[in-house]
């Protein structure tokens, strides 16, 4: 049985300019997105994209399932370094920031001939997904932290 995830990944997203008001958007606490969760749980169609912002000397990607945030990271534009990163509590362990961080490092290697890279400051959850990419084969492992005791971690373009 194929599951609507399976279809999802592979899917190729349209990257395009966020269209919303980042500067209100304080993370997922009081984000409400069960609406956008009962859909995707109820087979129904949901428009899935992802909406790029530039804030700094970073830009945001935004996985968007109709228009609604549902994860996110921000990328250093010169060292395509991760500076953030957050997926909406009622979809983690779905896949979804599997599908982002690969779009994105395809979307970054096209444009920049550069490829995600991990932080020094992983939390345990983020040690995990990128111990999860090396073993799917999307990352590999390039060091240790210079600020705590792991590894850090490549997309593989």
């Amino acid at each position: 049985m194929i599951k609507l995830l399976d279809i999802l990944v592979e899917m190729t997203l349209p990257i395009e300019k966020y269209t919303g008001d980042l500067s209100k958007f304080d993370g997922f606490k009081n984000y409400n997105i069960k609406d956008v969760v009962d859909k995707i749980n109820d087979h129904q169609e949901v428009d899935m994209k992802i909406g790029t912002e530039k804030v700094g000397d970073a830009t945001y990607y935004l996985l968007l399932a109709d228009d609604k945030i549902i994860a996110g990271i921000g990328i250093n534009d010169e060292t395509g370094q991760i500076e953030s990163s957050e997926t909406h509590p009622l979809v983690r362990g779905k896949g979804y920031a599997d599908m982002l961080y690969t779009a994105v490092n395809d979307d970054l290697y096209k444009k920049t001939k550069k490829t995600i890279k991990s932080d020094n400051l992983l939390s345990p959850d983020a040690i995990r997904f990128w111990d999860g990419l090396v073993r799917k084969g999307k990352a590999k492992v390039i060091g240790k932290s210079t600020e705590r005791d792991h590894n850090t971690y490549e997309m593989i373009k």
